[in-house]
């Protein structure tokens, strides 16, 4: 009888050739993994720009959209002015609003306000004329601003004579 060859029947034999082939087996070596990264960045290159314009075209849709919404609300809200343009009784009561027409028969009556007198150029020519110290004229002014009506503001200047 003819025994086995070593390597088959042996487990240490089967072991120590499955160590042996893996390592002569070819893994990702330097110039396989360089190639990957190739292929890849040429991949990522040929996508991005297509990817790019896809992106930019989302964007111009999105704002055409919010343009046609709003111009679609533009556009019903005229459509409801037009409506009640078209019924008389809002053209005539914007008539008599608008125009101060009235039917026949009516009296009219406008209110005016009183007519505005022109402000007092006083404090102005009190200004021109005083010869003192744009701070002492600053000074009187605020204490002008802050006085009540009808009250006047006596200033003694340090420098004038006693």
């Amino acid at each position: 009888m003819r025994s086995p060859p070593p390597h088959m029947g042996d487990s240490r034999t089967v072991e120590r050739t499955s160590t042996i082939r893996a390592a002569q087996r070819p893994g990702l070596t330097t110039g396989r993994l360089t190639v990957v990264v190739i292929i890849a960045a040429a991949l990522l290159l040929t996508l991005a720009l297509p990817l790019r314009e896809f992106l930019n075209q989302r964007s111009v849709i999105s704002e055409l959209e919010a343009s046609t919404a709003a111009q679609r609300e533009r556009v019903d809200a005229l459509q409801k002015e037009a409506d009640n343009w078209a019924d008389d009784a809002y053209a005539m009561a914007q008539a008599r609003e608008r125009f101060n027409l009235q039917f026949p028969g009516e009296t009219g009556y406008v209110v005016t306000d009183p007519p505005v007198t022109a402000p007092e150029a006083q404090p102005l020519q009190q200004d021109l004329e005083d010869n003192s110290a744009w701070y002492e004229r600053a000074l009187r002014g605020v204490q002008r601003a802050q006085q009540p009506a009808g009250e006047t503001v006596v200033s003694v200047r340090p420098d004038a004579p006693r």
